[in-house]
């Protein structure tokens, strides 16, 4: 449902406490003027870009499960969060849909328009009843052209936004085991012994051990793994251990020693050549790859 065009004047700014303390009170409603005092925009803007930005918004309310955006729809309207909450979606790679954030209220949504080509990169859910101002898309494209302070805040909001989400991917992308199990149902024998690996690999461990949790005799095992899994115990044991190392070094910002250790090897020198034989790189070259794609992308805003 829409509402009438938002045109009166905007009330007179007060200092409050920023978003956050509305979000941990679990008061996920704001009036108008703490709804403008909260926002890091309207403190920014001069009066005369506030009362343009504010005067061609308009009040639309959206229910439970309604969807802001789309990933990959056309950006139809750039929205102010009034009221409830939002959570942020992202499909890539063939994966399911990734939570990579959330919209609450003194936040925009769909400025991210300003880096694409009017295709949302994000689908973005309504946790809850939302209420938001909202713009069309073209009149907000037009206000940026001619407001060098609306277009510098937005573009850099956008960038910051995209950096966020560009961490979880990459997180994501970091923990993820970098192969992928035999579409067949496997022994019930390899069962526990793929889940026994999985639960033990940040410590030392043997084929003898695991095949004694498995039943089995170590050479039995040893066979019917490689014939199951297209590889050796050893192979799948280090490709966990360096995947997760993968994980340390980029979401817990982990040195290299420290991954070493944390996963169950002894001797970083070693580490360093499974590392490289598996990944293609040594894991330094993999933590200087990170740091690199950071400095890029400040360096465009």
């Amino acid at each position: 449902m829409i509402g009438s065009f938002f045109a009166r004047p905007p009330p007179r700014l007060v200092e409050v406490a920023d978003v956050s303390t509305y979000r941990r009170a679990e008061r996920f409603y704001m009036d108008d003027t703490t709804l403008y005092a909260a926002s890091a925009l309207f403190r920014s803007l001069p009066q005369h870009d506030r009362c343009i930005l504010l005067q061609s918004m308009q009040l639309r309310k959206y229910p439970v499960g309604g969807c802001l955006m789309s990933q990959t729809e056309c950006i139809d309207a750039i929205g102010l969060l009034v009221s409830g909450r939002a959570d942020v979606f992202m499909r890539w790679g063939g994966n399911g849909a990734t939570p990579v954030g959330h919209v609450y209220p003194g936040d925009f949504f769909g400025d991210l328009a300003c880096l694409t080509d009017r295709r949302a990169i994000v689908s973005i859910v309504c946790r809850d009843s939302v209420s938001a101002y909202v713009m069309p898309y073209h009149d907000f494209v037009g206000k940026l052209e001619v407001h060098d302070h609306l277009k510098n805040y937005f573009i850099q909001s956008a960038f910051k936004k995209l950096w966020k989400i560009f961490q979880v991917v990459r997180d994501e992308m970091a923990c993820q085991i970098p192969y992928a199990l035999p579409d067949v149902d496997l022994p019930a024998a390899i069962e526990k012994a793929v889940k026994y690996i999985n639960g033990h690999y940040k410590r030392p461990i043997s084929l003898s051990e695991v095949a004694y949790e498995a039943g089995m005799s170590a050479s039995s095992l040893s066979r019917l793994f490689k014939q199951s899994m297209g590889h050796s115990f050893k192979v799948y044991l280090n490709q966990c251990r360096i995947a997760q190392a993968k994980y340390l070094m980029a979401r817990k910002n982990m040195n290299v020693t420290e991954a070493c250790f944390a996963v169950g090897y002894n001797d970083a020198a070693y580490f360093t050549r499974i590392f490289r034989k598996l990944e293609g790189c040594n894991p330094s070259q993999f933590k200087k790859s990170l740091a690199g794609t950071v400095s890029q992308l400040w360096e465009a805003i």
